[in-house]
């Protein structure tokens, strides 16, 4: 699979995960060698460029820098890639040694993510000769200090990058799921809506007891289930949801539960205005946004 393939598979997942993450998290693509002297008498260290990086996001809040080249095989290297870039908050892509492979993933970042969130910087007297990465604009650096400097103030720019990334992403999702599916998350709202309006305590799931013990289902009974099933895995695929299976009596019983994706999604503009008339969806959204 291509990498732009595997990331519109995977992209859904990683966002989920970086609205549940409490941590921010910044992915750092480089070269792996230990020392690399440039033709001008500079040096390349990356055990030193690793140490500074890992200083500087300590003490500015981030934890440790996810970085590409744990994997061995070409596969698993390349969903690496794709989970640093898609995984992290912020990526900085050091060229100051640009490999082919630190070029590759530097044009996945840069085609992937938004331009602002990626950070393209290199340490003097570096000589980089791609066309195409010189195209982009490099922050140039001399040492901890300026590094830091640097990425102190590209956090600082990207304050609120989760929660633009996030809104772009649930502005589309409706396209995404069939009627079926947004008639299940308009039951879900409803509930929550219902829960506060009455003072009682939320409850976000929507259940479902299902007759599945051991011989009790045969095959038409089965079909006469699957649509409200389609309906729901449709909205775990979008990371709006996940499912929960348990035992409860004399039958098993699942559960949909909203991810904290999901219920931003809920409280959206994006979702109250499409599914509301004006003055409901008003209402709805900012008395679900006020439990979020």
């Amino acid at each position: 699979m291509r990498p732009f393939e595997l990331a519109l598979q995977k992209y859904p997942e990683f966002l989920a995960e970086r609205v549940e993450r409490r941590g921010r998290r910044v992915g750092l693509l480089c070269s792996f060698a230990e020392e690399h002297k440039f033709e001008s008498g500079g040096y390349y260290d990356f055990a030193k460029l690793r140490a500074w990086i890992q200083l500087a996001c300590k003490e500015l809040g981030y934890e440790a820098p996810h970085v590409v080249g744990q994997r061995l095989n070409s596969h698993q290297w390349l969903a690496e890639v794709l989970e640093v870039i898609l995984d992290s908050d912020l990526v900085i892509a050091e060229i100051s040694h640009p490999t082919d492979n630190v070029i590759y993933e530097v044009g996945i970042a840069t085609s992937l993510r938004a331009q602002e969130s990626v950070l393209v910087c290199s340490r003097r007297p570096a000589q980089v000769r791609s066309n195409e990465i010189l195209q982009l604009q490099i922050t140039w650096y001399d040492d901890y200090t300026d590094i830091r400097r640097i990425l102190e103030e590209f956090m600082k720019s990207q304050a609120s990058g989760l929660a633009k990334e996030m809104d772009v992403y649930l502005k589309n999702v409706h396209s995404k799921l069939s009627p079926g599916a947004i008639g299940l998350l308009l039951q879900m709202q409803e509930n929550v809506w219902n829960c506060i309006k009455g003072g009682q305590t939320v409850r976000w799931h929507l259940s479902y007891q299902l007759p599945l013990q051991t011989g009790q289902l045969n095959p038409q009974q089965q079909l006469t289930i699957t649509p409200i099933e389609v309906y729901a895995n449709e909205i775990v695929e979008a990371r709006i949801a996940h499912f929960d299976y348990s035992f409860h009596g004399t039958g098993w019983q699942w559960a949909l539960h909203p991810t904290l994706l999901g219920k931003h999604y809920l409280a959206s503009d994006h979702f109250c205005m499409r599914f509301h008339d004006p003055a409901k969806a008003n209402q709805i959204s900012h008395d679900l946004k006020g439990i979020l």
